[in-house]
């Protein structure tokens, strides 16, 4: 039970404390026999070990001093960032070889090329762009193309959607009270 849980951890933090217990916790233990038998156990425990603290001896002089400079010695090295540097490096010419390969197909692509002519100014020659009418394209085939591009995007969207619903009716089921969240029509 809950109750029993909160009066353990209580009634551990004041037996370490060495103090007396509070009302809510002297009220739990005048009700429940299970932690009446557990706090007397404890207590028994706390008083042999607080009897058999007083007759030790007093510790060495200089015990604490030598303990913590072997504790000292014996400290493991700091470790190098030597991997996390190598890491680094590593994913840094990565990024820089997909960068290099998305340029180098991007130049290759076939794109189709605007009809160009040339025409004669001066000594120079310059390229002149004539729009053709198949490179605009249509409103209707703008709006198909966004509806035929979204379809995926829909059906992973209602997919997630589907799979949180799910996981919320599962966690409801496992973690509420039958009365809180439990229905026959939301069970796993």
């Amino acid at each position: 039970m809950i109750a029993c849980w909160i009066f353990k951890r209580a009634a551990n933090r004041v037996l370490d404390a060495g103090t007396s217990l509070e009302t809510p916790a002297q009220g739990h233990l005048g009700e429940c026999g299970a932690c009446r038998v557990w706090y007397a156990e404890q207590v028994s425990l706390v008083q042999s070990l607080n009897a058999t603290q007083r007759f030790e001896q007093e510790p060495k002089p200089f015990l604490h001093a030598r303990v913590m400079s072997r504790l000292r010695a014996k400290e493991r090295p700091v470790p190098s960032r030597g991997f996390q540097a190598a890491w680094g490096l590593a994913a840094a010419v990565g990024c820089a070889a997909l960068l290099l390969a998305f340029n180098v197909w991007r130049s290759r692509s076939s794109l189709p090329d605007p009809v160009a002519r040339t025409s004669e100014h001066g000594n120079a020659r310059v390229a002149l762009v004539e729009p053709s009418a198949a490179a605009i394209p249509s409103v209707t085939s703008l709006m198909e193309l966004s509806r035929t591009l979204d379809q995926p995007l829909e059906k992973e969207m209602k997919s997630v959607v589907h799979d949180a619903q799910r996981a919320m009716n599962l966690l409801a089921y496992n973690f509420l009270p039958s009365d809180m969240g439990r229905s026959p029509d939301n069970s796993p």
